[in-house]
């Protein structure tokens, strides 16, 4: 489709009206493969959500995690060495262990994550 709009826009044999109907057929594929798309990634993280959703709550001394199952951890502050901000989520360093904890933007307001980011600056050195 992509190739009959060029030809027909810049050939001498091609014709305005077949270029426009190639530009109308290509623009609706890619616009069924963008939905396509983006109704597999929806599908996929509901999917991720399902089988193991995890709850985190930040307090004033740490982290408590809690997963479907039922199983509750809790991380002081004091364990973590840095933390790094992506698009996406929050990732803590641990100190020594070399391991990490992955905090999800996902699903938090803008307030929540600036105050996050705030009490993991004041929190966590370095």
């Amino acid at each position: 489709m992509i190739w009959g709009l060029f030809f027909n826009l810049f050939s001498s044999q091609g014709s305005l009206e077949r270029a426009s109907i190639c530009a109308i057929v290509a623009g609706g594929l890619i616009s069924v493969w963008t939905w396509q798309f983006r109704k597999k990634s929806r599908k996929t993280q509901d999917y991720l959500n399902g089988i193991n959703p995890v709850r985190f709550s930040i307090q004033t001394d740490g982290i408590s995690m809690t997963e479907k199952a039922g199983n509750s951890s809790f991380t002081p502050w004091r364990e973590f060495s840095s933390f790094r901000e992506g698009k996406n989520i929050f990732l803590l360093n641990r100190s020594g262990s070399g391991g990490y904890q992955i905090i999800p933007k996902s699903g938090q307001s803008a307030i929540d994550i600036d105050s996050l980011r705030s009490q993991l600056v004041a929190q966590i050195p370095g």
